[in-house]
């Protein structure tokens, strides 16, 4: 190896674990959101309980290494919980009437931007793994 000169392989591993890193804050927060919305409605608190299993398994698989279909999966996700953020904060949250719209809060909207950047992590190794 060619001093200064990082291998392909390292890129890629380094870029794969910073994604694990991110999707690790992003389930921390999912996990302090169903912590703080719990009390006021249940099944807000089980959506981020859900949410935080599927980025744990999310993670489960950057970290041993992740296939095509895997990170096509990571990305689907990804890209699904920030959705269900906006759409939640613009039209409202269903009910039985009618839809509520929430609030912003810090947590959600720092938590939904990590998400964002997962994304653009997974679309970037995709796009390495084409070719």
């Amino acid at each position: 190896m060619i001093a200064g000169v990082v291998p392909a392989r390292v890129r890629h591993r380094s870029r794969t674990l910073v994604a694990a890193l991110l999707v690790l804050v992003a389930e921390a927060g999912h996990l302090v959101l169903a912590l703080l919305e719990w009390p006021d409605w249940v099944v807000r608190g089980l959506f981020h309980i859900a949410a935080a299993m599927a980025l744990g398994v999310l993670l489960a698989s950057l970290l041993v290494g992740p296939g095509r279909t895997g990170l096509r999966r990571g990305l689907v996700l990804t890209i699904f919980l920030p959705a269900v953020w906006l759409f939640t904060r613009t039209f409202g949250f269903p009910s039985v009437v009618n839809l509520h719209r929430l609030p912003i809060g810090a947590v959600d909207a720092a938590t939904s931007a990590v998400e964002v950047a997962v994304a653009l992590l997974l679309v970037t190794e995709l796009l390495r793994r084409r070719g």
